[in-house]
């Protein structure tokens, strides 16, 4: 096989992983989402130091099931917990002030330092579900069917 060739291959498989990948919305788009339609948010903490975090999107990126879920039945935030990144969520203003775990991630987990972080928020943006570290995807689909069933 020639060089050119393998290359291209490469370019094909890479663009295929890329487009495959779960889809998230930004934190600024929640509400305006919520307007248009009612569902739960699901926001996964992570920080790009965190083995585990990239572990997590592995899994979750291997499972179309999961993925589908994620992106049709949540509002799914994927949020940097080291973000330097203000907004105001709810009326509340969110930023890191310090250069480490921002405001939000502080204010919406039980552990702020542990990650991944799962948090699920009802529509009124109140906290029904925490987790800390891996979850095994067919937990998370476990969780996400049982939401749909909720609104």
């Amino acid at each position: 096989m020639n060089f050119c060739l393998k290359i291209f291959i490469f370019i094909l498989l890479l663009n295929f992983k890329v487009t495959s990948a779960q889809e998230s919305i930004s934190i600024n788009e929640i509400e305006s989402k919520l307007i248009q339609n009612k569902k739960y948010i699901i926001i996964e903490l992570y920080t790009g130091w965190c083995g585990i975090c990239a572990i997590q999107d592995k899994k979750i990126q291997k499972n179309d099931e999961l993925i589908k879920l994620l992106e049709n039945e949540v509002y799914h935030v994927k949020f940097d917990a080291e973000s330097t990144e203000s907004f105001i969520l709810n009326g509340i203003k969110f930023e890191n002030k310090n250069g480490k775990i921002h405001e939000f991630a502080k204010a919406i987990s039980v552990d702020s330092n542990a990650f991944p972080a799962w948090v699920i928020m009802n529509p009124k943006f109140e906290v029904i579900f925490q987790y800390n570290g891996l979850i095994e995807t067919e937990d998370l689909k476990s969780i996400l069917l049982k939401l749909n069933k909720l609104y």
